[in-house]
């Protein structure tokens, strides 16, 4: 058989990682094909990672509808296979895998950037997809780790090189947070929902990312990073009426005025 004609297979694992490392070598360019390919890239290797795990319980959860599931179709591709949302829902029911609320933020800001550039139109900044990256890396390494580890002994090469690559995300992220410490300094900071930075700066006007740029009223920038419809008065003095109260820390333990930066017991 000659080269022309050999067979090249990726399992689903396989075919993971390598859409992360894809999107990290994309990252590395300014031009905006490159970062494009990034952002498409990096969810598709996430969603996939996601998707091993279910395999790992059992393969049938991998499609749509398990009622019709059958290797065959598995074996083809010939399916339609289960949504994001519900892939999800089925990682926790069935496999006892619960997402970080943390994570689950960053990610659905990535999920939201891939529809816009693969279905309409997006705009960003190399600032803003290397932040996400820097983030989407970190996860892709802690999950592997926490719930693919029997998996990823056998993809040790793919994710070396992975590793190799968070060295350059590291290096950025750090550059940029020096550059803009100053900015930062004695702030009440939160995770940011165009970056998903620790950088976005509250209590000081509408809530503004010196890391990225990204600004947005209180209520927008709340709804972005995941609150749900929690308004209530602020115990903090002079603080306005009904704000936007996130639950920081679950179980009622913690509260953030989103208006004014003040972070509050509950308990």
């Amino acid at each position: 058989m000659t080269m022309d004609n050999a067979r090249h297979e990726l399992n689903l694992l396989a075919n993971a990682l390598d859409y992360v490392l894809s999107a990290a070598e994309h990252t590395r360019r300014q031009d905006s094909r490159s970062l494009k390919y990034a952002i498409l890239h990096l969810f598709a290797g996430i969603e996939l990672l996601l998707k091993e795990r279910l395999r790992c319980e059992h393969w049938a959860l991998l499609f749509a509808d398990v009622d019709k599931a059958s290797l065959t179709l598995l074996d083809a591709g010939n399916f339609k296979s289960v949504e994001f949302q519900s892939l999800q829902s089925r990682l926790r029911e069935s496999a006892a895998v619960a997402i970080p609320k943390r994570h689950l933020v960053h990610i659905e800001a990535l999920r939201l950037l891939r529809n816009q550039a693969q279905h309409f139109a997006v705009s960003f900044t190399p600032t803003e997809v290397r932040g996400q990256l820097a983030v989407g890396m970190d996860f892709v390494i802690e999950f592997c780790k926490d719930h693919l580890a029997a998996s990823i002994a056998d993809s040790k090469e793919a994710l070396d090189a992975i590793h190799n690559e968070l060295a350059y995300f590291d290096e950025f992220v750090s550059a940029r947070q020096r550059q803009i410490e100053p900015q930062l300094m004695n702030k009440q900071l939160w995770n940011c929902p165009r970056c998903s930075q620790h950088t976005m700066v509250l209590g000081e006007g509408d809530p503004h990312c010196p890391f990225c740029g990204y600004t947005a009223d209180w209520t927008t920038a709340f709804f972005a990073v995941g609150g749900d419809q929690h308004f209530s008065d602020c115990p903090q003095s002079g603080c306005h009426g009904s704000c936007p109260i996130y639950d920081c820390q679950g179980g009622g333990e913690g509260a953030l005025c989103f208006a004014c930066g003040f972070c509050f017991s509950t308990s």
